[in-house]
């Protein structure tokens, strides 16, 4: 759970920033609500294979997802949805 919690934290905070620099109203009063240990998209039950020449520390984050259908993720190609 440390380490879900250590993950989503500066996901959290980078988004947080965007919405706010894009001049979205993200009160303080409402992060208060929020918490990084969320884990349904989390497989505790699965297998993982991790590439160790692909990892990216927390200061090095993947770009945020706008949510909007149509445009892809990154350069890997993932749609968000």
């Amino acid at each position: 759970m440390a380490a879900i919690g250590a993950w989503t934290t500066p996901h959290l905070a980078a988004a947080v920033e965007a919405l706010r620099a894009e001049g979205g109203e993200v009160l303080d009063e409402h992060l208060a609500h929020l918490s990084p240990l969320v884990w349904g998209h989390v497989n505790f039950l699965g297998t993982y294979a991790f590439d160790p020449g692909a990892a990216r520390g927390l200061d090095n984050l993947r770009p945020l997802r706008s949510g909007l259908p149509e445009e892809d993720d990154d350069e890997e190609g993932i749609v968000a949805w």
